[in-house]
């Protein structure tokens, strides 16, 4: 952008978008700058809420140095409707989605059910995140829906809040969304031990809820963070059974075992690791010091 304009970016997007529409509030953030009720970001951690690391807004740049309010994405918003910012052309080609994947121009494209809301409906939407944030709009084309929802405590179940308040809108059934899997299982630990923490990982599982091997897995080592060794090794060990032909999930078990002063389980579920992957260097390195 610099290249054509010959100038920055934030003063393009102020002098030929925020200006015009009066997004007052929307800008380019910067740590030198004193914005009025600028909200802080945290992290919403297992034991509580910490601050969000420090980023220097310099560095997202354009794939996330912007702040703004909902009241600002709505005029936003309009603003596409009435052609104010592009030709109808341009925003034909914005909206058009690629051979691969239902992503077109900066949105992710979806043709709702018919049958379920009564008539086509087209919604665009997107979501992102970013240290002790995240947000989600999305916009029904039909009726000028505007659903936008941000948040400044590091993460939030967004698409199913989404989809909750879209299906409202609508007159149709809708389910609240619930606490992401990690809170649920960590809620059970703290009221029930390494019994129920086992017994609520087999509930959901049961209830098809995702037990995603990377999130299953990052937990555990929230888990081992805080010194809670047990139930570390009880979820590695979990994953490990669901995963089974994981390299890293083994590998992940061992370094609990170690953690927990484990050598020789360490070594077994080191040597499974690199039984399934032979190019482990963490499987292989710590195989040479167990041994």
């Amino acid at each position: 952008m610099k290249k054509v304009t010959q100038r920055r970016y934030q003063d393009v997007l102020q002098e030929n978008i925020f200006k015009p529409l009066n997004m007052h509030d929307t800008g380019y953030d910067s740590n030198a700058k004193i914005i009025n009720q600028r909200a802080s970001g945290y992290n919403n951690n297992l034991d509580g809420y910490t601050n969000a690391d420090y980023l220097d807004m310099s560095i997202p740049y354009a794939a996330g140095s912007l702040y703004s309010t909902a009241r600002d994405l709505v005029k936003w918003d309009q603003a596409l409707y009435a052609d104010k910012l592009i030709n109808k052309e341009l925003k034909k080609e914005m909206y058009t989605v690629s051979k691969q994947r239902n992503y077109a121009l900066g949105w992710e494209v979806n043709q709702l059910d018919a049958d379920k809301y009564g008539k086509p409906l087209t919604q665009v939407q997107h979501g992102g995140g970013i240290e002790g944030f995240n947000a989600f709009i999305s916009r029904i084309i039909e009726d000028q829906l505007l659903v936008v929802i941000l948040n400044n405590t590091g993460g939030a179940p967004m698409t199913p809040m989404t989809k909750g308040l879209t299906n409202i809108f609508y007159n149709k059934p809708y389910e609240l969304a619930t606490e992401n899997v990690d809170s649920q299982l960590y809620h059970a630990l703290q009221s029930g031990g390494i019994a129920q923490l086992k017994s609520k990982y087999n509930q959901l599982d049961e209830q098809k809820i995702p037990l995603r091997e990377r999130s299953i897995n990052y937990f555990g080592y929230e888990l081992i963070a805080m010194e809670k060794l047990d139930a570390a090794i009880t979820i590695f060990k979990l994953n490990a059974a669901k995963y089974p032909n994981s390299a890293n999930t083994h590998d992940s078990l061992g370094e609990a075992y170690l953690a927990a002063n484990q050598p020789e389980l360490a070594l077994k579920s080191y040597q499974r690791a690199l039984e399934l992957n032979p190019d482990s260097e963490s499987a292989k390195q710590a195989i040479k010091k167990l041994q």
